[in-house]
């Protein structure tokens, strides 16, 4: 009797395992296909100034004494508290330069695109100020551009990069990209944690589809000294504290090989030298057709 119990154990497990789903998350376009979406940021920040401390740090050098304009302009940000929409048309297109390789690119709404203009200047490795991010995906969904600055990796990783492997419900992966805090030498660090997970939280089925449910839970915490010897003097250390988290939830099409929802936020605060509060929604949303 114990004999069959366990063998029946084994079989139950056995099926249970065999029955767990693998996916790919992949960018698919086809030659001649694109990816068109609009990302749009909303910003509210709240920027109170330590103004007993940034009055102190000037007072320790005498040739650093703040002008009446530059008082009037401090007091004007003492108590900013403002909100910021910006739209970003982003473009997602197979390399002319790379095989297996998309090209994305994001272009500040504001500043119309000029065909002819940006082709140029483009072609002479020139960017007109309307694009704010050009990088490069693996079609595997890792990052291709390994030569972009931290703010646009940060940004090409948390809304586009997707895991190398095959992953069933319930696995976590990193964004080995991100780095939100992105500290000068003028900080010296006396604490710091981060957690960086993404999560397959749900798989969803239709008729034609099958739709990967995603969440997004990052988060970099720092305390320190920053000091500001460069610019003033060697005794001029203050306490630093940031707290960075990104949080998200999304929907990935595996048979389309395309995002169909992204909605995140990104929450940034400073104590210290400079207190400042900054929050950050993010939607994605796809616009347009997939043909060229």
């Amino acid at each position: 009797m114990k004999r069959i119990t366990l063998l029946l154990a084994f079989l139950f497990f056995n099926t249970v395992g065999y029955g767990q789903s693998f996916y790919d998350l992949n960018w698919k376009l086809d030659n001649g296909e694109q990816i068109n979406y609009q990302l749009t940021i909303t910003s509210y920040e709240k920027l109170p100034l330590n103004m007993d401390s940034i009055l102190n740090t000037f007072s320790r050098d005498s040739e650093s004494e703040l002008s009446e304009d530059d008082l009037a302009g401090l007091e004007k940000l003492r108590n900013y508290d403002g909100k910021t929409e910006n739209r970003y048309h982003t473009n997602i297109r197979n390399s002319n330069h790379f095989e297996k390789v998309l090209d994305v690119t994001m272009i500040d709404t504001d500043q119309e695109p000029i065909a002819y203009l940006d082709d140029f200047l483009d072609s002479l490795g020139i960017q007109r100020n309307g694009i704010t991010l050009r990088g490069t995906l693996n079609k595997s969904g890792t990052i291709h551009s390994f030569w972009m600055n931290r703010a646009q990796k940060n940004m090409l990783s948390l809304l586009f990069e997707l895991p190398d492997h095959q992953i069933q419900k319930g696995d976590t992966w990193q964004l080995p990209n991100v780095n939100m805090t992105g500290n000068s030498q003028n900080f010296i660090c006396h604490e710091a944690k981060k957690r960086n997970q993404v999560q397959l939280v749900d798989v969803e089925y239709s008729a034609t589809d099958t739709i990967a449910v995603i969440a997004y839970d990052i988060m970099e915490y720092v305390s320190g000294e920053f000091t500001a010897a460069a610019l003033f003097n060697k005794d001029n250390d203050t306490s630093h504290e940031a707290t960075s988290t990104f949080t998200a939830e999304a929907k990935f099409s595996i048979a389309q090989g395309k995002w169909l929802e992204f909605k995140g936020r990104m929450e940034v605060e400073t104590k210290g030298f400079m207190d400042r509060s900054v929050t950050q929604v993010y939607t994605l949303a796809e616009t347009g057709n997939r043909k060229e």
